[in-house]
C-alpha cells in the first residue's frame, strides 16, 4: 500500500485498498499508513468566481 501511495500521492484511501487487492475498510487502509510515517490531507476546494454582467441589446 505504501508504494501505491508513493508512487501517486493524490489517491483515496479507497482506491488504495482496491488496487493493493485487500478487503479492508477506509479506516484501516489510513491507519496502517499513518503507522508507516505517511499523513492522510485534504484537497483544498476551490470556489468559482462568477461574474454575471448585463446583457445588451
Amino acid at each position: 500500500m505504501i508504494q501505491i501511495v508513493r508512487a501517486k500521492p493524490i489517491t483515496t484511501a479507497q482506491e488504495v485498498a482496491d488496487i493493493a487487492g485487500v478487503d479492508v475498510s477506509k479506516a484501516t487502509v489510513i491507519r496502517r499508513l499513518a503507522k508507516s510515517g505517511l499523513k492522510t490531507r485534504r484537497a483544498a476546494r476551490k470556489f468559482f468566481i462568477i461574474v454575471y454582467t448585463p446583457k445588451k441589446d
